[in-house]
């Protein structure tokens, strides 16, 4: 019976832990991004808030940066920058801290 007990406790444990685990994929990390310029003093400037980016979006922007058409006046609080930043400028993208999101 001993033994019995044990398998029972064994199967209940595995099938909660592939549930738990089969749970998890429905969840997708997401994180809120920024566009920022390096300044000449090491300080960086936020020049425009981007939206919030998921899996595969949130790790091609990361790695490979955000592409924009304009040139860029004002940083995000709408002040006015010292030298305006043109596209093709060294630009950097900022994600925020990473969080989960059900499906």
């Amino acid at each position: 019976m001993n033994k019995k007990l044990f398998t029972i406790k064994n199967l209940l444990l595995g099938s909660a832990l592939a549930f738990m685990t089969s749970c998890s994929d429905d969840k997708e990390t997401c994180a809120d991004c920024h566009l920022v310029v390096m300044n000449a003093d090491g300080s960086e400037t936020e020049l425009l808030d981007l939206e919030e980016y998921c899996g595969d979006d949130l790790h091609e922007i990361e790695e490979n940066g955000y592409s924009f058409q304009d040139t860029i006046y004002v940083d995000s609080d709408g002040n006015t920058l010292a030298t305006p930043v043109a596209p093709g400028d060294a630009v950097e993208v900022h994600c925020g801290e990473e969080h989960d999101h059900d499906h």
